[in-house]
């Protein structure tokens, strides 16, 4: 975008301020008053195609104050694309004459990057004797503030606006075709219609005027979208040839089962409203026009009287009461100030630099609520009387955002230093960015030493690349849903933690950015209980031996590899001969003595493969694997003889037993392993019975 000297090119606000034939002083006050108040005016040459824009344009995009003078099609590339079909169709319009001016809002990208909302509003000032548009003159206004109270305020402004649109001069019901059957009696004087000729019409079958064919066309549209409508205007003329301005708004009538029962709605005479806009057209020029569509609520207002000279249309609504009631009237007269020493303070300044601003201050509307807004005033330069520019930003949403922050914040902090578990705030590449004192006792880290680290510095090497991972994916993904993990955490003196960890991700609506919150459970003893829980379920507890059942588990392992690999499986069942005597002479405790140490001598005598188990009293079976040929086992059955033989400590001394030991070989004698089992055992009583009977 170029800029270059206005004057060349385009004159003073204040020279085309006194342009119109209403070149009034309170006019070229307002033009000032435009020039201080922080909107952008624009002149649009169409025979050069260059615009000229008033030093707040500059401003607005982030460069210094300074006037710009551009081609048309260079200000439409600042626009996104997405924005210009709305833009492109209304400014057509008004340049052929469809609308008599037009105005959207719209986004523009400054020259950092960046991208700021802005309200245009244009009028085509200008046209040659056929009509076609040769000059454009607006105002451009920066109205991010207001975009982003918006959405803030949609859902408060959605609930109570039905109500509000139903404050009327009569009330109409319409049925599922639209025809009307019923009008309250008010609708006899105000509108001087008589309700017999409207009962059983719909609205566009009577003898409306002052609405194209385009605009009832849009409200047909609407009606059978079962969408509310609200101020519809048109034009009837009554009995005496009076012509009378209607405005209508309604809502959709539907019953229990959901279906369109029809419309409901109000209508007001705005007649008043419409002379009144209509003599301001007359006599405003296109300054004034400019301040009266600001989208910033403006008032002009006479610095000695405090009295209301002018109000646009945005304070107007803001004040929720009618223009007339306003001008001419202080602010004290219109009990604006909650509080007098507002209005006090804000003059002081006015009276010490000329300007004045407060960035909360309380107002009382028209129906009592209380509404915030930001004030910012300017004593404008000469005329007669003395002018006070004022603007009032309504910014109750923002500060009832601002408390319910401020309010779910504390709560959220109350919370997380008081919870009994571990809690930590953390950035998206794992840094701590807040912890409380749980998890520093889980960690033995003070808060501050464990912000100058990450979670994965005091993740277990083993159980990192995982989670993380994992959990970046569902980030990018934009996954919402927590994330449970058992993991090993580090402890400060080197020691490990097993801890439960959920991870949830917070997304950042406006940045888009994420935090992740954690909640951390120390369940280390949880974990070694389990442990010894699962220990206790698959082992003998006297001898700490594989019981049947995880005997059961490595028998079918064990025979499962031997056929791949095609070797053999022993299964070598032992059976304690003399250990009744052992029990009954020494008791029990002797007894279990003697069977821990014969348990531990068995398991000395395998290779790491090999399993021993403990299978009943003084009974056990031993599998041994990966056997080539049968001599192994002999070997093997004569070792175990050889370590259960020796003599076994008691407290009373020693004692020594004996044992019947049987053998059943996979896949010689079976291939099933319960018919093993059985073989092995049989053969152990084959050797019992020998032995008896020497």
């Amino acid at each position: 975008m170029a800029s270059a000297d206005p004057d060349k090119h385009a004159p003073s606000a204040a020279a085309q301020a006194g342009r119109g034939e209403d070149d009034t002083p309170l006019h070229r006050q307002a033009a000032r008053a435009l020039e201080a108040s922080g909107l952008a005016f624009f002149d649009y040459d169409l025979a050069t195609g260059m615009v000229y824009l008033s030093e707040a344009w500059s401003e607005m995009l982030g460069a210094p104050r300074a006037p710009t003078l551009a081609p048309i099609g260079a200000l439409f590339e600042l626009v996104p694309e997405e924005d210009r079909p709305v833009l492109r169709r209304d400014y057509l319009a008004a340049l052929k004459g469809v609308s008599r001016e037009y105005r959207v809002d719209h986004r523009v990208r400054t020259p950092a990057g960046s991208v700021i909302w802005v309200s245009s509003w244009g009028r085509v000032v200008k046209r040659d004797v056929n009509g076609r548009a040769l000059r454009m003159m607006g105002v451009v206004a920066d109205v991010s503030a207001y975009k982003r109270a918006e959405q803030a305020l949609r859902e408060s402004e959605a609930r109570f606006r039905s109500l509000t649109e139903l404050s009327s001069d009569w009330y109409w019901e319409q049925d599922e075709n639209f025809r009307f059957i019923e009008f309250s009696p008010e609708v006899v004087p105000r509108a001087g219609a008589s309700i017999a000729s409207h009962l059983g019409k719909a609205r566009w079958e009577l003898p409306w005027i002052g609405v194209s064919e385009e605009r009832w066309h849009e409200h047909r549209a609407r009606l059978e979208a079962h969408q509310p409508f609200r101020d519809f205007e048109f034009q009837r003329v009554n009995e005496s040839g009076e012509r009378i301005w209607i405005s209508a708004s309604g809502t959709p009538m539907f019953d229990d089962s959901g279906r369109f029962r029809g419309y409901r709605g109000i209508g007001r005479n705005i007649n008043t409203r419409k002379r009144a806009e209509e003599a301001l057209r007359e006599s405003e020029e296109r300054f004034m026009a400019m301040f009266r569509n600001s989208p910033a609520p403006m008032a002009l207002v006479e610095f000695d009287t405090q009295r209301v000279l002018d109000i646009n249309d945005a304070h107007v609504q803001q004040l929720g009461r009618p223009r007339e009631l306003v001008l001419g009237r202080t602010s004290k007269e219109l009990d604006l100030f909650v509080d007098v020493k507002d209005r006090e303070k804000i003059w002081e300044q006015l009276a010490r630099t000329g300007q004045a601003r407060m960035d909360a201050v309380p107002f009382q509307d028209a129906s009592g609520a209380l509404r915030w807004h930001m004030i910012s005033a300017r004593v404008l330069p000469d005329g007669e009387p003395k002018t006070v520019l004022v603007t009032a930003v309504d910014i109750t949403g923002r500060i009832a955002a601002e408390q319910a922050l401020r309010a779910s914040e504390t709560r959220f902090k109350a919370a997380f230093r008081n919870s009994a578990i571990g809690m930590a705030l953390l950035a998206a590449d794992g840094s701590w960015l807040m912890a409380n004192e749980a998890l520093c006792e889980i960690l033995r880290y003070s808060e501050e030493e464990l912000l100058q680290t990450d979670i994965r510095s005091v993740t277990y090497p083993e159980d990192r690349a995982e989670d993380f991972e994992f959990l970046r994916v569902r980030m990018v993904r934009g996954a919402r849903g927590a994330l449970q993990r058992e993991r090993r955490l580090v402890r400060k003196d080197g020691t490990t933690v097993w801890v439960q960890i959920d991870l949830g991700v917070v997304v950042d609506g406006e940045s888009d950015s994420f935090q992740v919150i954690a909640q951390i459970q120390d369940v280390t003893e949880r974990r070694a209980a389990e442990a010894r829980a699962e220990h206790l379920a698959l082992h003998d507890p006297l001898t700490g031996l594989p019981n049947k059942r995880l005997l059961a588990d490595r028998l079918a392992i064990a025979l499962s590899v031997a056929k791949r690999a095609k070797t053999r499986v022993g299964a070598i069942f032992i059976d304690l001969d003399r250990f009744k005597p052992v029990n009954d002479t020494w008791g029990h405790l002797a007894g279990d003595a003697v069977l821990r140490q014969i348990a531990q001598r068995l398991q000395s005598a395998l290779r790491q493969s090999d399993t021993v188990a403990r299978v009943g009293g003084d009974e056990f079976l031993v599998l041994a694997t990966g056997v080539e040929q049968r001599h192994e086992l002999d070997r093997l059955v004569e070792r175990l003889h050889t370590a259960i033989e020796r003599p076994c400590e008691i407290e009373s001394g020693a004692t020594t037993v004996s044992a019947s030991i049987g053998l059943a070989i996979y896949p010689d004698h079976t291939k099933d392993p319960t018919e093993l089992l059985r073989r092995a055992d049989a053969a152990m009583y084959e050797v019992k019975r020998a032995r008896r009977a020497r």
